[in-house]
């Protein structure tokens, strides 16, 4: 086999598998759409997720459960089960994605929708896979207790706020919209910018093994 053909396979390889994997999330999730789960469903999938991120955490930090919903895609169907801790604009959710070995958790703060300033914090280094819209600050860890992880979240969502002068508390959220607009702003934004699919090559191979364990708080 000749080099070239050895650069050519390789480079379709390495520029063409993100670019499929970065466009297929794209569609999947620009027309995802969430209804809460029916009664019985959501029952039976928040305990499962009780049991991932542990009922005596979310208990003893005055998380309040305020629904489960299924989120439906161009591709697939998945779960997700939210808290609340009073009037804080974080939500953690437990993410139950078809196929996958354990439960994705990410915890999403909306400090303002008109400015687009959201602050998220997940297990899953592939968060950083999508380029976010200005003011959306993604950290994500692995092996951290909820504990950890929801002391990073608060110190990210300070720090983020502080550097965009808004307040963490007051806003009236609904979780189920919460939910559906996350999902779908960072592929409408890269859908509305095609040449953003050029940078998930680099976010895909490089990128988001950089950004994985880094804090927000150290980044703003």
């Amino acid at each position: 086999m000749h080099w070239y053909w050895i650069v050519g396979i390789a480079a379709v390889f390495f520029v063409g598998l993100p670019l499929l994997a970065g466009g297929l999330q794209v569609f999947a999730f620009m027309g995802a759409s969430v209804r809460r789960m029916e009664p019985e469903q959501e029952a039976v999938t928040r305990l499962a997720a009780e049991q991932e991120i542990g009922a005596g955490f979310l208990n003893d930090s005055g998380f309040a459960f305020v629904g489960a919903y299924a989120v439906k895609t161009a591709v697939n169907e998945c779960g997700a089960v939210m808290w609340r801790q009073g009037q804080d604009p974080a939500f953690i959710a437990g993410l139950l994605v078809p196929g996958a070995k354990q439960m994705h958790i990410d915890i999403e703060s909306v400090l303002s929708w008109e400015r687009g300033i959201t602050v998220t914090t997940g297990t899953a280094k592939d968060g950083h896979v999508l380029p976010k819209p200005r003011g959306g600050y993604v950290q994500t860890f692995s092996g951290k207790t909820m504990p950890v992880m929801w002391a990073l979240h608060q110190e990210a969502e300070g720090a983020v706020a502080e550097k965009h002068g808004v307040d963490v508390e007051g806003l009236d959220l609904d979780a189920g919209e919460v939910l559906e607009r996350s999902i779908r702003a960072d592929a409408r934004y890269v859908a509305s910018r095609p040449w953003l699919m050029l940078a998930m090559v680099w976010r895909y191979w490089v990128g988001r093994h950089l950004l994985h364990e880094t804090k927000v708080a150290d980044r703003v």
